[in-house]
């Protein structure tokens, strides 16, 4: 017997209407404060729009769900722990393949170290982002020599076996390889002090700042001044002080080449040398390491075969003594970097120079730059700070 439904009449296709644009004021949250039973709108143009999906789709969808067997809540259970698993295979298998997971490390957190690179002077902005990053390299080279000895202890502890020569050799192995991670802690605090001396260059730039702002601030106004009031008294007055203002800024120009360059020369001096005695420290230890590992017999035995015993003991033990006597002689061979630092006296300026005695010979190269005809273009431009050849910071130094 064939059953067969009877079909059903074709219904007109029913859209929901798209409500026409329409302008209402603002009413209060609720009625209750006295406001009108109208549809809620802000002061501006709102165009209300919904979707245009036939109503049938939700009849449509109720008729499939019950057409389909219904399941038992134990299995539908089942099926919705086996998706959350799977979801969680795909989530882990996602971050270990991307490496960005929750609180990882090289992500990017706030700190107030970033407040204050924003507010770093113009002057000194590239060498504190400098400085900064020395700081991440120097944490670097502190986990490597973490990392390492950690290596080096996992060694020792793996060699503890049966063997007696390899427990003899690996335990030996693992205090040299210790002592190579030891030199990497001292290449950082050696990084660290040479990143302290280019912190005093830094901060002589920004010192220097605030003086070349205010003599900008200064032509500034002598130029507003001039457009507005070209015959007005007050342009000698900030002229005077324009000069007070360029001398000023000779001596902090002087001050940071005097600086820059002494600090300069006195951190590179201390990193290159911790450079050369990581180095040469790392490649004697090495030598001996090779020694120790030397010793150790590899000829291959026949099953049944027994090791002939480990006779190499005194001698793996003078490879220790002679790497630490090696440390212990050790000097550098580095070529000495010569410095003129010890006639810098106070304020950063020569020692044999005085301050009052050079104050006139300052100011008369001041009123010399304030009136030259490349300080008037350069006021007439408004106020761009000119730039000082090293001829003439040195005549103000000298």
């Amino acid at each position: 017997m064939c059953l067969v439904t009877r079909p059903e009449k074709k219904q007109p296709r029913r859209t929901l209407r798209e409500e026409e644009p329409y302008y209402a004021p603002p009413r209060p949250v609720s009625n209750y404060h006295g406001g009108q039973a109208q549809p809620r709108s802000s002061a501006t143009y709102v165009r209300r729009t919904v979707s245009t999906v036939p109503v049938e789709r939700a009849s449509y969808e109720r008729s499939y769900r019950a057409s389909q067997p219904r399941v038992s809540g134990s299995a539908a259970r089942g099926v919705s722990r086996e998706r959350d698993r799977e979801g969680e295979r795909e989530y882990y298998s996602r971050t270990s393949r991307t490496g960005s997971t929750v609180g990882s490390s090289h992500k990017h957190r706030f700190a107030m170290s970033s407040l204050r690179g924003i507010q770093q002077p113009e002057l000194s902005k590239k060498l504190y982002k400098l400085i900064k990053t020395e700081n991440h390299q120097v944490s670097a080279y502190e986990t490597a020599s973490r990392e390492s000895q950690s290596v080096a202890s996992q060694l020792s502890e793996w060699g503890e076996t049966q063997d007696d020569a390899v427990s003899d050799i690996s335990d030996k192995l693992g205090v040299l390889l210790a002592e190579i991670a030891e030199q990497e802690d001292l290449f950082a605090q050696h990084l660290e002090d040479s990143r302290g001396v280019l912190k005093q260059i830094r901060n002589t730039e920004s010192s220097v700042q605030p003086t070349r702002n205010h003599k900008t601030k200064i032509q500034d106004e002598i130029q507003k001044l001039k457009y507005k009031e070209p015959t007005s008294p007050k342009l000698v007055t900030l002229e005077q002080e324009l000069v007070r203002a360029e001398a000023q800024s000779l001596v902090a120009e002087a001050q940071l080449t005097n600086v820059t360059r002494q600090k300069f020369k006195e951190a590179y001096d201390l990193h290159t040398a911790a450079i050369i005695e990581r180095a040469e420290k790392q490649i004697m230890l090495a030598q001996q390491a090779r020694r120790l590992v030397n010793l150790l017999d590899d000829t291959p035995t026949v099953p049944g075969e027994e090791r002939a015993p480990f006779e190499n003991s005194e001698a793996a033990r003078e490879v220790l003594n002679d790497a630490e006597a090696g440390l212990r002689n050790y000097s550098p061979s580095i070529e000495p970097i010569h410095s003129a630092a010890g006639r810098l006296g106070v304020n950063a300026m020569p020692g044999s120079i005085e301050q009052e005695a050079a104050q006139p010979r300052i100011m008369q190269q001041a009123e010399e730059i304030v009136q030259s005809p490349q300080q008037q273009e350069t006021v007439g431009r408004g106020g761009q700070v000119p730039y000082y050849s090293t001829s003439e910071t040195t005549y103000v130094a000298a």
